[in-house]
């Protein structure tokens, strides 16, 4: 995962920080506690809850691919933004909220 970052968004970010929330594995810190801990101001994210709460909690831009599983997910009301065509289109939707 980190090389396809590196490779598509070369030099765009400080860190990368992949985390596993499951609470049934026993991870039961939820993702935008991250994002408020390491100061995130951008997030990319395909899990809908996540990305919508992630949205909420911290006021900032979550980047959701779209996935077959998040498509019927309503994002009214939030700054989630649907991003097309794989990485190609995170990386668009990610140009212009670093640029506008």
């Amino acid at each position: 995962m980190e090389e396809l970052v590196r490779k598509n968004f070369n030099g765009c970010f400080k860190e990368i920080c992949l985390t596993d929330y499951n609470t049934s594995r026993g991870h039961a810190i939820p993702k935008y506690e991250y994002c408020k801990k390491l100061g995130i101001e951008l997030m990319i994210e395909d899990i809908p809850s996540s990305a919508i709460e992630i949205s909420k909690e911290c006021n900032i831009s979550v980047i959701m691919p779209d996935c077959y599983w998040n498509k019927k997910v309503d994002l009214k009301g939030t700054k989630v933004i649907r991003a097309f065509d794989g990485w190609k289109g995170i990386m668009e939707e990610t140009e212009k909220i670093l640029y506008s």
